[in-house]
């Protein structure tokens, strides 16, 4: 399993680090609007299970090692029995991609864009702290289905906008939730004792978000001591909040850690919901699309929405 994880990540290192550096935007926007029209897929075949699964009561959620027994992963290509929504948002992702391409381009994500998208991610974010599985099981799949393909095409529409503004400015805000995550996972190994969310992810801690924000801390500093020296990276998210001073640098980097950690676990309360283990298997040894870019799909939005305003 390892090997296998590895190598997928070597892969996908090899695809989307060129394309991200190279000068020409339309590889780095092709590969990311794929990566999102196979979410899409992926968020069809989820709320379907979710459909077909649920009852009045929903009962509580199994342990992840019930899974592979009980209620084993829909095998690729097996989604619920009504299949054609998972292909129809995959199709209405790219159709959705191509138009703002074509229409709209990417100087900045549109106010009333942010608008949808944050009052999207507050009811997301509010099932975290009432109602959880039940009230998102009660909520109307033709709802789930708009509100997945609204946040999957803002969030590319979002990574276009962040690579307009400089490679350095998307890969700020890459590192943001990478380094949060990995710090968040070993500090929480080290010094977890407080559970985050038991019922949705038993590993997080709030010792580990704590220690994804100070890891998230250390990467600005040092970044903003690397960039004068190397000449390159001074148009980052941190040169940015930097700029609006420490205070603004600090409540910007936690809420950007915070959000980040409440879509993951965003991502885990629907998967519990449909029974799924990974969102798809899509990344061998990684599962899906998913289960991979749910921390940034409320983050990114969200960054480039501070770039408009502090810019």
């Amino acid at each position: 399993m390892l090997k296998t994880r590895i190598l997928t990540a070597v892969v996908l290192l090899l695809l989307f680090i060129p394309a991200l550096l190279i000068e020409r935007h339309e590889p780095w926007l092709m590969l990311t609007l794929v990566l999102m029209v196979l979410a899409a897929w992926e968020w069809g075949r989820a709320i379907q299970a979710q459909a077909q699964t649920q009852d009045p009561a929903p009962a509580p959620a199994p342990a992840p090692e019930s899974f592979s027994a009980g209620n084993p992963p829909l095998p690729l290509g097996e989604s619920a029995p009504n299949a054609v929504l998972s292909y129809a948002l995959a199709a209405l992702t790219a159709l959705g991609g191509g138009c703002i391409w074509v229409a709209n381009g990417f100087e900045i994500l549109p106010t009333w864009a942010s608008v949808l998208l944050g009052l999207l991610w507050i009811y997301f974010f509010s099932l975290l702290f009432m109602g959880g599985l039940a009230r998102w099981a009660r909520a109307p799949l033709w709802f789930k289905a708009m509100a997945g393909w609204c946040v999957l095409l803002g969030t590319w529409w979002s990574i276009a906008v962040a690579q307009e503004v400089g490679s350095a400015f998307l890969l700020s805000i890459l590192c943001v939730v990478w380094v949060a995550d990995v710090c968040a996972y070993f500090g929480g190994k080290a010094l977890g004792r407080h559970k985050l969310a038991p019922q949705l992810s038993p590993g997080k801690t709030w010792e580990g978000v704590a220690s994804g924000v100070v890891g998230v801390g250390l990467l600005a500093y040092a970044w903003l001591q690397a960039a004068p020296i190397l000449h390159r990276g001074e148009d980052s998210l941190f040169a940015l909040l930097w700029r609006h001073g420490a205070w603004t640098t600090g409540l910007g980097l936690t809420v950007l850690v915070a959000v980040s950690v409440m879509g993951d676990l965003f991502e885990s309360l629907v998967k519990r919901s449909s029974g799924l283990k990974d969102s798809s298997h899509l990344l061998p040894g990684h599962g899906g699309v998913l289960d991979r870019v749910d921390a940034l799909l409320p983050t990114l939005p969200l960054a480039v929405t501070m770039m408009a305003y502090l810019r």
